[in-house]
């Protein structure tokens, strides 16, 4: 994968998994997905606060309530984020902070356009074996959300 290291080439394919694998966001490829990877980062980055208000989702989704709530639901079924008895109280699952780790690793600028060519990015090889949760472990030494 030219001059990628293993542990990025790792980091980039279960990216490729998050971003355009069914039962995660299942994005198309087409149109601006990397516009996606980013308002899913920044909810993710709120989600990851303490006590996060509102305000600070409606500003990174913009739109109507019904937009509020098909994306928070989407990162939900997506298995980024979790919540209580309500959407409004949810917080980063360790798949959604593994993404933010990920994402926050090799820099959300472009990022859509490293999970293909020329970089060869696919879904992760596990010898036709599922992810684990060992997958979405970060590395020791790494700064945790």
């Amino acid at each position: 994968m030219g001059c990628l290291s293993d542990a990025d080439e790792h980091v980039l394919d279960h990216l490729y998994l998050l971003v355009y694998g069914k039962g995660f966001l299942g994005f198309c490829a087409c149109n601006d997905p990397q516009a996606g990877i980013e308002v899913a980062h920044a909810i993710l980055q709120i989600y990851a606060k303490k006590d996060w208000k509102h305000a600070e989702i409606e500003a990174a989704i913009g739109g109507t309530a019904g937009t509020h709530h098909l994306v928070m639901s989407a990162l939900d079924r997506a298995g980024f984020a979790d919540h209580g008895s309500s959407l409004w109280a949810a917080w980063p699952t360790p798949i959604g902070a593994w993404f933010l780790w990920a994402v926050d690793h090799l820099g959300i600028d472009g990022l859509d356009d490293r999970l293909g060519l020329p970089n060869n990015v696919g879904f992760p090889d596990h010898d036709d074996a599922d992810c684990t949760d060992a997958c979405w472990a970060i590395p020791a030494g790494s700064a945790k959300r």
